[in-house]
């Protein structure tokens, strides 16, 4: 039996999205959320990892932004994720080959982008917050200058 707590609670789940979550919250990385929510098979899986990661490359070293970057061992274990999956299907499920890939990769990208909007979401809210604290002081300075 697939347990989906056990897909959406593995460690390489979490932080490839939250790491997704950072790029579309902060920097707006639309691409990498459609790549991954058009990914059918296990290649197209792999390919939109792989563009997401290079673009989060190029944002997470911005002395701005100074993010960690998922390791190789955690892209690895979230590509052994679909993997698992796919096999238990196969197993228990009686789904296999295409299906049962399309299904596993379907229901990893699910748990990568709820973590990775959620993520997204606390991003646009603390980057709101700073915008209106930073409003407030430059108005309490113009106050105090006028």
């Amino acid at each position: 039996m697939i347990r989906v707590s056990e897909v959406y609670g593995s460690r390489a789940v979490r932080e490839f999205g939250e790491a997704l979550g950072k790029a579309i919250g902060y920097e707006k990385d639309y691409a990498s959320l459609t790549d991954l929510a058009f990914a059918q098979n296990k290649q197209d899986f792999a390919e939109a990892v792989y563009r997401f990661l290079r673009r989060f490359h190029t944002m997470a070293t911005r002395p701005e932004n100074q993010w960690y970057c998922p390791s190789a061992s955690v892209v690895e274990e979230l590509m052994g994720v679909v993997d698992n999956v796919a096999e238990k299907l196969a197993r228990v499920g009686n789904v296999e080959g295409a299906v049962g890939e399309r299904e596993a990769v379907r229901l990893v990208r699910a748990a990568v982008l709820s973590r990775a909007l959620a993520e997204a979401t606390y991003a646009r809210i603390q980057m709101e917050k700073r915008a209106g604290s930073q409003a407030a002081q430059s108005d309490s300075q113009e106050a105090n200058n006028g």
